[in-house]
């Protein structure tokens, strides 16, 4: 008698059809990657795909690669996050699509421009998590949110 692969239950087709999912179940079952130091050494920023799935790879419909095994996806910081995406294929999406060129750039744009930015008392500008280190270094004191 044959027995189907046993494929666990959020895994299943029915359970896990999208890339927003799984990514949800990886903060239910493994937690926020920020919790984890990423492979460098700096800390995760978020999950990353480390795209081993092979055959079983899907596509969401913006062209994003992702697999319904959670054991694919590893803890990363936004640097080895973007280097390993773009040692993927992301370059090459974006160069042969202009449309998701747009939609990147867009992204991209919205992203830099809800980022809190601080102005510290010696009048120097950067984001809110820089803020203490400078601080902390040069003596300043006071800040405020530009």
């Amino acid at each position: 008698m044959d027995h189907p692969t046993f494929v666990p239950y959020w895994a299943r087709p029915h359970r896990a059809k999208s890339y927003s999912r799984i990514h949800g179940m990886l903060i239910e079952r493994r937690g926020d990657a920020s919790t984890y130091l990423c492979a460098c050494g700096e800390q995760a920023l978020r999950w990353a795909y480390q795209h081993s799935a092979g055959e079983a790879e899907l596509k969401n419909d913006k062209g994003h690669p992702y697999s319904l095994d959670l054991r694919d996806y590893e803890p990363m910081c936004a640097k080895c996050h973007h280097a390993l995406d773009t040692r993927h294929g992301l370059k090459k999406r974006l160069d042969s699509d202009p449309e998701l060129l747009e939609k990147y750039r867009e992204t991209l744009q919205k992203h830099r421009s809800t980022r809190t930015r601080r102005r510290c008392s010696c009048g120097r500008e950067m984001r809110s998590t820089s803020m203490g280190r400078h601080q902390k270094a040069s003596g300043c004191v006071g800040w405020e949110t530009v």
